[in-house]
Formats: C-alpha cells, sequence, structure tokens
C-alpha cells in the first residue's frame, strides 16, 4: 500500500499480527478495499471459497506501519456466498447512508450488509 502525501509517497508497511499472516497466506486476488469515515479504517474483503468470513480491518495512524486485524462478526451473522470468477471488485462497497457495507459476491447472489457504525 503506498499513502501519497502532496507530491512525496511513502510505502505503508503492517506490523505483525495473526491477520497479516492470514492475510499473506490468503495471497487475495481480485479483492475490494473500501474506507469507513466513521470508525477510521478501511476494510478489505476477498471472498473467495474458504475465506467468505474474513474481512479484514486496515487502521491508518500517521506512521508509515499500520494495524491489521480480521472484523470479528457478531452473533447470527450470516456469511455471504463465496464470490465467483472474476471476484468482488466494486461490488463491496460503503454506503454512508447506511453506515455499512453492501456486498453482492456474485451476480446471482443476495445482497449482503455489514452495518459499522
Amino acid at each position: 500500500m503506498i499513502r501519497i502525501a502532496g507530491s512525496a509517497k511513502s510505502n505503508i508497511t503492517f506490523n505483525p499480527s495473526a491477520a497479516l499472516t492470514q492475510f499473506l497466506a490468503d495471497k487475495p486476488a481480485y479483492s475490494a478495499m473500501e474506507y469507513d469515515p466513521v470508525n477510521d479504517q478501511y476494510l478489505f474483503y476477498q471472498g473467495a471459497a474458504g475465506s467468505t468470513s474474513r474481512v479484514y480491518v486496515i487502521k491508518p495512524n500517521a506512521s508509515t506501519v499500520w494495524d491489521m486485524s480480521v472484523l470479528t462478526l457478531g452473533a447470527g451473522s450470516i456469511v455471504p456466498d463465496a464470490a465467483v470468477g472474476a471476484g468482488v471488485f466494486n461490488r463491496f462497497r460503503y454506503v454512508a447512508e447506511l453506515r455499512g457495507f453492501v456486498l453482492m459476491s456474485s451476480g446471482t447472489s443476495n445482497l449482503y450488509f455489514l452495518r459499522t457504525a
């Protein structure tokens, strides 16, 4: 990840954590990342088979070393269908009016909602 401020750019790395280890093992591709302005964090979602319940939380800070964790889903949460083919890309979006994220894992799946505020 690269942060750009004015004309300067900085490489962003992550503190060691179980989430980072899992992220590296997942080797995500065709994923989506959206900013949650209420919680000042990014949510990263791949949605591939075997990882549909993992939403990575990336917490920015003033340094170039950020934290990563896995979002704990609440009781009764529904695990989405696996994304097929080309992944989730722009089908995982933050909706300010709903204060959460909407996911359409494939063109034939239901919509899923993840409230974050």
